[in-house]
């Protein structure tokens, strides 16, 4: 349910999910014998750590258009938040795990290794790292793929809305935490660019609490997905 419904009426965000996606899921939680006690899609878990959370960091809300992009293992995850609604959504055909493929063909790692080692390239126009020349221009062209997507999801939008461009924009996942990967989002798309200010929700007396900042944004979903049951 949204808010800004008129008299006698609500609004309400209506999503389908595959019912055999949804049994799949539940075979899996029930044979490590756990009970699922709701199923909520990612795009909804961000659209709401986002109404919970954008007071904190963006200026001015009033008729703002707000796009997520949340880079996932296996796709991109784009939407617009305006006025409390979403008002366009679409999956992009990249994700981490691609970048992830480049790096175990090309250093002979094992995925895990592959997902830390990525974390330590530093993304830029001017690399001259001879020995990673091969695998920066791969990265670098599945990055350039990626851009492109968001690219063409701005344009959608503002044709679809008739306007001149978007407000701001929110990345999310962990693959954003490539080195130098924000400041060629914004400096491509022309648009102010902000990570979700979820570290405010932390118990700030865990022992690895500084780590697990640093890595936030890898679990923004899961996040968003318990923010309305924390603050109710």
């Amino acid at each position: 349910i949204l808010e800004g419904g008129s008299p006698g009426r609500e609004k309400v965000c209506v999503m389908a999910v595959q019912k055999d996606k949804i049994n799949t899921l539940i075979e899996i939680l029930s044979a490590a014998k756990l009970k699922p006690v709701r199923i909520v899609p990612d795009f909804v878990a961000l659209f709401n750590l986002l109404e919970g959370t954008k007071h904190d960091f963006i200026s001015n809300t009033d008729r703002t258009s707000l796009m997520v992009v949340d880079i996932g293992s296996e796709a991109t995850k784009v939407f617009v938040n305006k006025d409390g609604e979403i008002k366009m959504q679409r999956l992009a055909p990249v994700g981490g795990n691609d970048l992830n493929d480049v790096v175990q063909r090309l250093q002979n790692m094992e995925y895990e290794e592959a997902e830390n080692y990525k974390y330590n390239l530093e993304l830029k126009e001017d690399n001259t790292d001879e020995e990673k020349e091969e695998i920066f221009n791969e990265v670098g062209e599945l990055i350039d793929e990626l851009n492109s997507q968001i690219k063409r999801s701005i344009d959608y939008y503002k044709m679809q809305e008739g306007i001149m461009a978007i407000d701001e924009m929110i990345i999310s996942g962990g693959s954003t935490l490539l080195k130098g990967y924000k400041d060629i989002l914004e400096k491509k798309l022309g648009v102010v660019v902000h990570r979700f200010p979820t570290s405010r929700l932390l118990v700030k007396k865990m022992n690895n609490i500084n780590e697990i900042e640093s890595n936030l944004c890898r679990y923004d979903a899961a996040i968003g997905n318990i923010i309305e049951e924390v603050s109710k």
